[in-house]
């Protein structure tokens, strides 16, 4: 599957309508401020038939000593704490739909988050306070392409909705919660723009539904995995497309949140799911294509790549 169909597929994933799959997700979340520990990640077992599973590991920052958390069904987008102690995670049960999920820094106490409904929730990201997260949310099956972004807290387990989705004209996914509190960031894809898959674009909003600002207006190219700077200042990202077949990318670009100063990074094509260190100095990123797939450290501007390990979809700790 290309990025591109991760990408859309999980904009409008829904287990009503047999599209949910936790690999088609197109996460997202901030690098929050500290030094730089471990690293988390994907890694897929292969099962039967071309199927698999994804697991949820732990290594250290140079991809030595891994070891494995998660050991039952599908599990996803696992994402540290603000102080490096937790993890959030997506958790799909035997019949259960989707789950936001949280563990301890070595997967101990595993613990499905109360409230969630029988809905799908999925791509949760922190809040820098620590208390709070924002998910996916996908609609009973009455409605099931009826998806917006939902604030939890860890307190009180109480659900509050954005309001930024607008049927197949926005539908949000991939949220991350900007480093100063002040902002999520989320990609939307419109299923009914003339292109043939639809558009993806970026999005910032406030944490209470306010102030919804596009922040990217491409015609030939899907924006999404949206990751913040520690500072706070810039958003690195993929950009998926190309004005024709030959010209086709999957790129990785930075932009400034106000939808100013955009660079594309010197990566070449086939990169995604993009994260910074918690010190700011280094972006990890999924390569593919001619090189070791896996995970690959790089400097902001993409220069300087090193081959990590093997995985996908990873975080770093931060820790102070």
């Amino acid at each position: 599957m290309t990025h591109q169909a991760r990408l859309l597929g999980a904009a409008i994933a829904s287990s009503a309508i047999g599209l949910a799959t936790v690999a088609a997700a197109a996460p997202a979340e901030a690098a929050f401020p500290g030094h730089n520990g471990k690293l988390v990640y994907l890694v897929t077992h292969a099962g039967p038939g071309g199927g698999g599973r994804n697991e949820i590991f732990v290594s250290r920052r140079n991809g030595t000593h891994p070891v494995q958390l998660t050991h039952k069904r599908q599990n996803d987008q696992p994402r540290w704490s603000p102080n490096g102690h937790r993890l959030l995670y997506t958790h799909k049960s035997a019949k259960g739909p989707l789950q936001i999920w949280i563990m301890g820094a070595h997967g101990h106490h595993k613990t499905r988050l109360p409230g969630q409904g029988r809905t799908d929730n999925l791509e949760a990201a922190w809040a820098p306070d620590g208390h709070r997260i924002v998910f996916t949310q996908f609609s009973p099956p009455s409605n099931p392409f009826n998806v917006d972004l939902v604030v939890y807290s860890l307190d009180t387990h109480v659900l509050t909705p954005l309001h930024v989705g607008q049927g197949f004209d926005r539908i949000p996914s991939a949220p991350a919660w900007s480093p100063d509190g002040e902002h999520i960031a989320f990609a939307a894809v419109n299923k009914n723009a003339p292109n043939i898959n639809g558009t993806a674009e970026l999005y910032v909003v406030q944490p209470d539904g306010q102030g919804l600002s596009q922040i990217t207006h491409s015609t030939h190219f899907a924006e999404g995995h949206p990751n913040w700077s520690p500072d706070g200042r810039r958003l690195v990202y993929e950009r998926i497309g190309g004005k024709s077949p030959g010209k086709y990318c999957e790129q990785l670009d930075t932009i400034n949140a106000d939808g100013t100063n955009r660079r594309r990074l010197h990566a070449g094509c086939y990169n995604g799911w993009p994260a910074w260190s918690p010190n700011g100095r280094k972006i990890i990123a999924y390569r593919s294509g001619p090189v070791q797939p896996g995970l690959w450290r790089m400097s902001p501007n993409g220069s300087h790549q090193h081959f990590i390990t093997l995985g996908y979809d990873v975080d770093q700790q931060p820790t102070r």
